[in-house]
């Protein structure tokens, strides 16, 4: 096992420590490894990360402290489209600002597939009740806001979103 897969291993562990102090520790672990120059890892230790960033994680009131977020921001910094399946899967588990970087992630990639993916993620929150909406992916792709106002006009009427 390659060294930073097993630094990436103590990071989740980390993560999940109910200490707010360890889980901070942890997160700026994180963000350091993402500044690694020319890191790389496989596709199934990203699926991994997607899978961890679904763990329910002690919650706290603290900006800084959304594990799930910062994996979900990390993975972002690989391109990698076939990581999409993944994230989708474990989409329903994770934070509101994890799930803003996931339709970032997943709208960085050219193709209908995507943006309908996105549309499908969004729907699923509708039903949820949990819409998440972020502006600047939704700016950048006018074709998911022109079949958003088709089918859900009511939801740009609620200033919530």
């Amino acid at each position: 096992m390659s060294n930073y897969k097993s630094q990436l291993k103590r990071i989740v562990e980390g993560l999940k420590h109910t200490d707010p102090a360890i889980r901070h520790d942890a997160i700026f672990e994180l963000i350091e490894l993402s500044e690694v120059d020319d890191l790389q890892f496989n596709l199934l230790t990203l699926e991994w990360l997607a899978k961890e960033a679904a763990y329910p994680y002690p919650t706290s009131f603290k900006v800084w402290d959304e594990p799930s977020y910062h994996l979900i921001k990390f993975i972002s910094h690989f391109e990698i489209p076939e990581l999409t399946e993944a994230l989708i899967k474990y989409y329903p588990e994770y934070s509101k600002a994890a799930k803003e970087e996931v339709f970032r992630y997943i709208t960085s990639f050219d193709g209908e597939e995507h943006e309908l993916a996105v549309l499908e993620l969004i729907e699923q929150d509708i039903q949820n009740k949990q819409v998440v909406l972020p502006l600047d992916v939704l700016y950048d792709n006018p074709g998911i806001i022109i079949k958003l106002l088709e089918k859900h006009t009511e939801l740009f009427e609620v200033e919530e979103y």
